[in-house]
This record gives C-alpha cells, structure tokens and sequence, in this order.
C-alpha cells in the first residue's frame, strides 16, 4: 500500500507542477537506446527469408561447395511469385540467400566462376539477386540480403586472401541493387569443405579474421540505412535457436563486444542481457518447413497455421521480429501449401487482433507527468505519443475502463522504445464485482519492450488492470490494446516421428532401458551411447534404403553426431559402408535427419559418429528408425 500512496502522491505533484509551469520536459532516455534504423527494422515485425540455390537441386542443407553449377536449372522461377506471396502474408520485407555456405552466387560477380552465369539459368544470362531487387521494388516490399562469410568452395578461405575477396564481395553486393533493410551474416563459420579441391577441414578466428570494423565501414559508406545482423549483432542479433521463439523474458540489449559467431552460451540470446549496453534486439528466424532448402520429402511437413501462430506470439509478442523462412523449390516458385498457410496465418492473426477493445477508452493511472505525456496517449493509435510517469517513479498501475462488459482473453503493451527498454516486471488482472483477480497467464510478465502480446483464458469484465511493479527509470507506455480472440486451443508441437514407422530392432551391447528410449516414438526421452557406433540388430534380413535420426530434444541439445558413417551386413563383423556425410546445421536445427541409401538386403545396421559436434561428447539420441 505504501508504494500505491507514494505513486499517487507522485502522480498529483506532477499534475500541479504542469498546471503551474508552461511545459513538462519529456522522460530521460535510459540507456541502450536504438538508432532510428533500428526502430523502423523492428516496426517491420514479419518479413520473407528465401533460401534457394545449388543446395536446392542436389537435396542439401549445407552444400560443401562441390556441386555443379550447372545443375541450377529452376524452369518456371519468378520472384514475383514469391513477393506476392509475401504480401498477402502481410510481411514487410524479404531476406534473400544471395550465397550460402557452399560459395555459389546467385547473382552474376564478377569475382568468381562459381556463380549462375556459369549455369544453364536463361542462358548465363540470369541474376536472381536482380531479379527479385525488380519484383521487391513493383510490389513496394523491402529487400535485404544474406551473404555468408563461410565459403567451403573457395580455396583460398581461411588465409588473408580470402578477407580481401569477401570484402570486395560484399561491396559489389551492396553496389548494385538498390537500398537494403538488414544485410545478414550468418554465425556458421569454418570447419569441412571443398576449397577448391582440397576437401579439408579449416578453422578461423571467428571474433576476428573477417575483420568486422572494415565491414561495418563498407556498410555505412554504402548501405548506412541497414541493420546489420548477426550472432551478436550490431544491428539486430540471432534469437538462439532456429525454431522461432523468444523468451517471455527478453531484454533487446547485449553486452557489447562479448557475442560472436559460434558464441557457446548462444542459448542466453532468447532472453539478451538485462545488464547490456549495446541496443541489439532479437530477430527469430525459423523455416515454414523442418529445413532452409528445399526437400521434396519436407511437402508433407509444412508448419500448420496454428503452428504459425503460436510463433508469431512468441516472437513479435515477445519483443522479437519474425523471419518465416520459405523453401523455393525445383521449377523456382514457392509450393502453394507453403503459399495458402502463411496467407492463413496472416488472416488469423489479423481476426484474432481486429477488434480492440481498449481503443478511445480512458484510462485511469495513479502516476502521471503531466504536459503531453497523458494516459490518453495508450489508447490513442499513435506510436509516438506515449504515456508517462515522473522521473524516478518506477511503478504505476492503470485501469482501463471498457464501454461494457467484454470477453477478453488478449493484451498488447507497448513502451516507447526511442527511450528505452525500462519495464521489468506487471500485473495484468480483470476487474469481477469489487475483486480483482490475474488473467492467469501462462506465462511470467515480467519485460514489454517494443510490444508483448498476452494470451490467457477468457474473462468476461468491464475492467481491465495493469500493474507495474518495477522498472528501470520512469514508465513510457505508448500503446495499449485488448481484444477478444475467440476461443482458441493451445498449440501442441507433435513430434516428426509420430508419423514415421519402421523396422523392430534391438541395439547390440547397450542396456535395454537405454535401448529403448531411441525407438518409444517419444522426442523427450533419449538414449546415452558410450561407444562412438550403435550396432542394430532387425532379427533377420530386410530390405532396408534409409535411417531417420532424431537428436537430443533437451533444451541444450546434447550429443550431437556431426558427421556419420552407416554401415550394413548380414553379420556384425562382416559389415560394408553405403552411406558417409554431415547431418548439416544439425547444432541450431536439431530436426529429424533422414539419409537415403541404394537399397541393400542386410540384418545388421551401424551407425557410427565420425565427429561430433562438441568435442568429447558421447552421443544421445532421442529415436532411431530404420526402413
């Protein structure tokens, strides 16, 4: 009670030192604050990746950059397709793979051979790059481009050289099409590839070998207007994982100078650094399917829409942005599954949030700073006019009044972040008779940032409350809204191998309580293997083609097999190797991997880990599924 009084006393001293002073000054910004570039980026919210390439025609992930650059061969490509698609999603911008990891460059450098003037795309002739720069710019959407610092196809990466081409690279990208939102680098950096034959395994000083000041100058000499993005930042950072979520809890700084690429304590990202002094907000990057490129046997794994919009909350509504990835496929077109359920989940995001029930209400608060700063200032559309309290008044608390009793199950709040991030913890509560109770949320309230939506089950009240308990300087709410939603059901995330059956087997020298938790179909347990090899035993001979492998699903993902080698026989010690590779971007993307073999007649399977992804580790793996 005692604070209740202190804010109420604090609000009536602002109130009559406005009435006697001709202005109120505005708030202190509290520091981090962002750029204005970095204000509008996040006032985007949604916005398009696209990952197309070599990797798209020879079934990849991560190309090793040793695939012909003539089988690029899209026949039916047509970036308007995509930026149409994009539009009735209701995105903003579209992020563009000009050159993943394995080197090959979607528009026509000069600096390489390794690019699509070197295949049968319109003849040599093709620049897709341009392409979708023409169709960004006739539908009025934003464009920003990817371009990885790794390149396994280069031979000279890893030495000086290298540094000079990328940058030179880097410079004819931002040179020749037009303005740019973000310019993406990705935090994948070093290890196996081709290097122009040389097929080994290099490794960089990842804080330090692109020489990062000199990139940064290239970009504010070219593009000043773009947010850069990676691991750590500046512009914006990786969010932590690939799935497309923040943490309730979400801070848009960093601790300046202490995030790189490959940064072990990645997992903190979903929540930034209360503590930081770098403005680098989050950005949540996931794929509409379980991979970034293209595969066919993916057509049956398209997010659903109640997956979509699960994470539109837990991205835009925790603070973040979304980019929603879309896999382009063989003819260069986006599939109409993928095309029907982004439009889908735009719709239902867009009735879900249509009606607001707080807009032109009149809210009570028991802090104010007088001048403009008035709590109409919440309800009134207008993302620059903002509530305010008086400096060093942390805690408030503001009744919404609404014109009759209501279903609500839906809360957005928005601080005015030009100022700052400050809030660190409220209350949201309903009004019943003389009583008033929590919406109950799933979830803990505690920072708001550019806008946090709340889900909750539905109340029925004329009131709605909102506590602030704590922040870090002066309270500047600039936008307040509640809406019904309907009578939505919680989101389940079912597991891939639901959907996969295969062959009876038991695991040779491992203890059948281990054994078992790699094929009980459920994601949550998960087998420890001592040895670097599993031997699987069908009871008798099958014809067999493929191994499904689904990693570790615990939260730091442990024992992760990086590159794998698959044997068969029909005896244990008489067995032969079909099938050797990488189980790519498996680090950020635990997702179930697939390897397809010549089909075989054999008893006997081994899977055994050639290289882990950390070091030492033994393997976990949460199922095994032969067929």
């Amino acid at each position: 009670m005692k604070k209740v009084r202190k804010s109420i006393l604090a609000g009536l001293c602002a109130t009559i030192f406005s009435a006697c002073t001709p202005s109120v000054h505005a708030p202190e910004a509290v520091l981090p604050i962002p750029q204005p570039k970095q204000v509008e980026w996040q006032k985007m919210e949604t916005y398009a990746f696209v990952h197309f390439g070599l990797n798209t025609f020879n079934d990849r992930e991560w190309g090793y950059g040793d695939s012909d650059p003539k089988t690029f061969d899209p026949k039916r490509l047509d970036c308007e397709q995509w930026v149409k698609t994009f539009k009735q999603a209701g995105m903003k911008g579209v992020i563009f793979t000009a050159k993943h990891h394995d080197g090959f460059c979607l528009w026509p450098t000069q600096l390489t051979e390794y690019c699509i003037r070197n295949t049968p795309y319109k003849e040599g002739k093709g620049d897709v790059v341009g392409e979708l720069a023409a169709a960004c710019r006739k539908h009025g959407l934003k464009l920003a481009l990817y371009l990885s610092p790794w390149d396994r196809h280069h031979a000279e990466y890893a030495t000086p050289a290298y540094v000079d081409y990328f940058h030179a690279q880097l410079r004819e990208l931002m040179t020749n099409y037009g303005e740019v939102f973000e310019v993406w680098f990705d935090g994948a950096n070093g290890g196996d590839g081709w290097y122009g034959g040389a097929k080994e395994s290099r490794t960089i000083d990842r804080k330090n070998y692109y020489d990062y000041p000199k990139i940064y100058e290239i970009l504010d000499e070219l593009q000043p207007q773009a947010v850069v993005f990676s691991d750590g930042g500046p512009g914006c950072r990786w969010v932590g994982n690939e799935n497309g979520y923040a943490g309730a809890t979400n801070w848009s700084f960093l601790r300046a100078g202490e995030v790189y690429p490959g940064y072990p304590k990645y997992r903190e990202l979903q929540y930034g650094h209360a503590d930081g002094n770098q403005w680098t907000a989050a950005e949540c990057d996931v794929s509409i399917r379980p991979g970034w490129f293209y595969h066919k046997d993916q057509d049956d794994k398209v997010k659903s829409v109640d997956h979509l919009v699960d994470l539109y909350y837990r991205s835009v509504g925790h603070n973040a942005t979304l980019l929603l990835n879309f896999p382009v496929n063989y003819d260069g077109l986006i599939p109409a599954i993928d095309s029907a359920r982004a439009v889908q989940f735009h719709k239902t995001i867009r009735e879900q949030l249509g009606r607001n029930l707080l807009r032109g209400v009149k809210p009570e608060v028991t802090a104010k700073r007088g001048g403009k700063f008035t709590p109409d200032a919440m309800t009134d559309d207008d993302y620059d006019t903002f509530w305010a309290t008086p400096d060093s008044v942390v805690s408030a608390e503001v009744i919404f009044p609404l014109k009759k009793t209501e279903k609500v199950n839906r809360m957005m709040l928005q601080e005015y972040i030009p100022l700052g991030q400050r809030v660190k913890s409220f209350v949201v509560e309903y009004a019943t008779g003389d009583k008033w109770l929590p919406v109950s949320l799933n979830e803990e309230t505690t920072t708001i940032g550019y806008k946090r939506l709340l889900r909750f089950r539905t109340v029925e009240t004329d009131r709605l409350r909102v506590r602030f308990l704590d922040a870090r300087g002066s309270l500047t709410i600039n936008n307040a809204e509640a809406f019904y939603a309907g009578e939505t059901t919680d989101f389940k995330l079912h597991s891939e191998t639901d959907e996969l059956k295969g062959y009876a087997y038991s695991v040779v020298k491992l203890q059948k309580a281990e054994a078992e938790k790699m094929s009980d179909r459920n994601p949550a347990t998960a087998a420890s293997v001592k040895d670097d090899r599993i031997l699987l035993d069908l009871g008798d001979k099958k014809s067999i083609s493929s191994l499904h492998y689904l990693p570790d699903q615990s939260e730091y993902n442990e024992g992760l097999i990086k590159n794998y080698e698959i044997s068969v026989g029909n005896s244990p010690k008489e067995l032969e190797v079909v099938k050797t590779g990488e189980f790519s971007n498996i680090r950020n993307n635990p997702i179930l991997q697939s390897v397809f073999f010549t089909p075989v007649t054999a008893r006997y399977l081994q899977l055994k880990a050639t290289r882990m992804v950390t070091d030492g580790e033994k393997m976990k793996l949460a199922e095994i599924i032969i067929r």
